[in-house]
């Protein structure tokens, strides 16, 4: 399963570089680059939980229904931030790390960021599948997230190039988000989280975007939507 989620979405790389000229694969690589250090945060932050969902899934589902549900608003909260973050930053922080040659490759990577709020929720969901040991599930989830990234990505690439293949990193992972989540309430429905909640990083997202609409550089734009968001968020 880690093996088929590490791999699915390099794959995007590989089909945009059969598909597409020099041009376009360098500049889809560009974004996918940036964006794979964002792919790497919510296994550093989320997994220091596994220990404490692997006793409570054993011994205490409160406690892990409880702890899922946590987990799971703190993933929406921070995954958010950071596509608010990413699309601000993402113009100018490509021309300081490649030229101005590269700057195309922004849009890219601002689609791209949005994947990113699968990619936290489903940290925290293949957690509480791992913590009812239901890796199997894992498993299955990961490989037809595979399969779909090959077939979806080969027609999007073909059709739109690197947006293309941004757009297919960011449908792929939200049906692996859902289908982690079918696969967690059919293991013990009275552990699923919640998303009732979801609503409110929403409008906190709506307030720091419009923050950042305001004409000012995006070096002070980004702090100051971030400082919105947190604060929308937190009230």
């Amino acid at each position: 399963a880690l093996a088929m989620n590490v791999i699915y979405l390099r794959l995007l790389v590989l089909l945009v570089s059969l598909q597409t000229g020099e041009r376009e694969t360098g500049l889809f690589a560009t974004s996918f680059r940036i964006f794979e250090i964002l792919l790497g945060l919510p296994t550093l932050v989320l997994a220091v939980a596994l220990p404490l969902l692997a006793v409570a899934g054993a011994e205490d589902r409160e406690r892990l229904r409880y702890a899922l549900q946590r987990l799971t608003e703190a993933a929406v909260v921070l995954s958010a931030l950071l596509v608010l973050v990413t699309v601000v930053l993402a113009e100018p922080a490509i021309r300081l790390l490649g030229g101005d040659e590269y700057a195309d490759a922004a849009p890219m990577l601002q689609l791209q960021a949005f994947a990113l709020l699968g990619v936290f929720v489903s940290q925290v969901w293949t957690l509480g599948l791992v913590s009812l040991r239901r890796q199997r599930d894992v498993a299955v989830a990961n490989g037809i997230a595979l399969a779909v990234v090959v077939a979806l990505g080969t027609l999007l690439v073909g059709a739109y190039e690197g947006m293309g293949g941004a757009g297919a990193a960011v449908a792929t992972e939200s049906l692996l988000a859902v289908l982690l989540l079918l696969f967690l309430t059919r293991a013990d429905r009275a552990v699923t989280p919640g998303l009732a909640f979801v609503w409110r990083p929403l409008v906190a997202a709506a307030a720091g975007a419009a923050a950042a609409l305001l004409p000012l550089d995006p070096w002070f734009a980004a702090p100051l939507a971030a400082a919105v968001f947190l604060a929308v968020a937190f009230a």
